[in-house]
């Protein structure tokens, strides 16, 4: 993602301050690792640079839902000092409560440094004016004074005298433009230097150029312009900042720009804005997954259903159902795309989608999955496949067949907590293979008491540092201790175990159907 490639730093925390997600550019600013961080607040970065009245402004600001935006001079793991353009942005839930923090931090330690030195030689620049410029003269037999100190520096910097003409052009001037000092004077040099407004198509007023404004005798701030500079392909971004010279008797004698180089900023800018998008994106596509699961299970005489997912991230690649058959029959039905986030759960929508109109049509559940099957295949590549069982339900035979296309195992327990089945692959993922028959199981008889649990690997497979996965033997274990609970009680509490078992180092999405088999008197 371009988040986790980008320079700029990002922490998302719990609505107490506690962070629970990073880039690994915050682990390269900070000096620590994502191990030591996760789980803590910032507040181990503190540097003491800010007073109380600081950090309580900042809770007020985001507490009550408005971002916050300020420079924050942290410290590092080694001890050292950085400073950083932070912005905290409250995350809302759908009912509009704040939830979670997004902060997104550019370090801007450079830029501070470079001002502090910029300010000092400003201050000797002055100096150097006060004491030695006192003529145009003294201007020019200086020059190799005022070299020594600018040439040093990251920032450019060029001095013109009151005709124009340049009489110095440090090296970082140079390198930032793309070419060195010419001869024309003011009017040429938008042309000479390509110098563009900030909307890259529009040359740049004269009249308005920061070194023109300084030979005016009036100091400008920072001007944002861009520079087709011929060295780079794509030009550069670029500040300017001006102030005019004077001799003793304050006649303006020349003029002096510092120019600095954005361009990475304005990239750090761009991805932010993607970044942006991206996550908007993400929440209409979490706003349509969330739709298209059921909201409440099928009402059975004498069966108790409960099914529920968790993805990993804002949207998920699992999918369960329940499809109601033309022939009395329920369609009960998991299914787990190969990763997660935005691309998987639109291959799990048009999956769903395709069930759907199949069970509608009357097509039995082998050939749903043949079908399936090759609707997907010209769509999908060997790092993206759909995984899924589903189970026709017989509630007056009480008895069920499941087809599996490279499904994880799914279990059948019976009343003494036994188990009665184990529901293996009958096939290979859909869309890896374009023709495929599955095999629909034998009939398997319900009788009271049984439990069918139907679940996604990630359940099975879920990790957390330095131990086993969770495992087909803990979550029997734990279907089996809350066999008394309601289905959709038993599907929380496997749910909430593997959340705990695995914290924050959870990575893959959680989905689990119960059907539970009770007296029918």
């Amino acid at each position: 993602m371009a988040s986790l490639q980008t320079a700029d730093h990002w922490i998302i925390t719990d609505k107490k301050g506690v962070i629970r997600e990073l880039n690994p550019s915050f682990e390269k600013v900070t000096g620590y690792s994502e191990s030591e961080l996760i789980g803590r607040t910032p507040r181990m970065l503190k540097s003491g640079k800010h007073d109380d009245a600081y950090y309580k402004n900042m809770w007020d600001t985001i507490l009550a839902g408005k971002p916050y935006s300020g420079v924050v001079v942290n410290r590092k793991k080694n001890g050292e000092l950085f400073y950083e353009m932070k912005t905290i942005t409250p995350i809302r839930d759908e009912d509009g409560r704040v939830i979670s923090f997004l902060s997104i931090g550019k370090d801007i330690t450079d830029l501070k440094l470079a001002e502090q030195r910029l300010e000092k030689n400003a201050q000797e620049l002055e100096s150097i004016n006060s004491r030695l410029l006192a003529s145009e003269q003294a201007l020019l037999q200086h020059t190799n004074i005022l070299e020594s100190v600018f040439n040093g520096m990251d920032e450019g910097v060029v001095v013109a005298d009151k005709n124009g003409q340049f009489v110095m052009f440090n090296e970082a001037a140079e390198q930032i433009l793309g070419i060195g000092p010419v001869a024309t004077g003011p009017s040429g040099w938008v042309a000479q230097y390509g110098v563009f407004l900030p909307d890259m198509e529009t040359p740049y007023p004269t009249q308005d150029l920061p070194l023109v404004k300084a030979l005016e005798g009036k100091k400008t701030g920072e001007a944002e312009m861009y520079i087709k500079n011929p060295k780079k392909d794509r030009g550069c971004w670029i500040t300017v900042s001006g102030r005019p010279l004077f001799d003793d008797e304050d006649a303006v004698m020349g003029g002096v720009v510092v120019i600095r180089d954005i361009t990475q900023q304005k990239l750090v800018e761009r991805v932010e804005a993607e970044l942006r998008a991206t996550r908007e994106e993400f929440e209409i596509a979490r706003q349509i997954q969330t739709r298209l699961f059921p909201e409440s299970a099928p009402a059975i005489t004498g069966m108790d259903i409960g099914g529920a997912s968790s993805p990993a991230v804002a949207t998920g690649g699992d999918y369960f159902d329940y499809i109601d058959m033309p022939d009395g029959g329920i369609g009960i039905v998991v299914g787990d795309v190969s990763g997660h986030g935005f691309g998987p759960s639109l291959l799990m929508a048009s999956v769903r989608g395709f069930l759907q109109a199949l069970a509608q049509a009357g097509v039995d559940a082998r050939e749903m999955l043949d079908i399936t099957n090759r609707l997907i295949e010209s769509d999908t590549d060997d790092e993206n496949f759909v995984t899924m069982i589903f189970a026709r339900l017989d509630p007056r035979a009480r008895s069920f067949q499941y087809v599996s296309a490279g499904h994880t195992t799914c279990y059948v327990l019976d009343c003494n907590n036994e188990i009665k089945l184990e529901l293996e692959s009958t096939g290979p993922p859909l869309g890896v293979l374009p023709d495929v028959v599955f095999e629909t199981s034998r009939t398997l008889e319900l009788d009271e008491g049984d439990i069918v649990l139907l679940l996604t690997d990630g359940i099975i497979e879920a990790e957390r540092a330095e131990c086993d996965p969770f495992g087909a033997e803990r979550t029997l274990e734990v279907i089996k201790s809350h066999r008394d609970e309601s289905a959709a009680d038993i599907v929380k509490a496997l749910h909430d175990t593997v959340a705990d078992y695995c914290g924050v180092d959870c990575q893959d999405d959680v989905t689990s159907i119960v059907v539970k088999v009770n007296s029918t008197s």
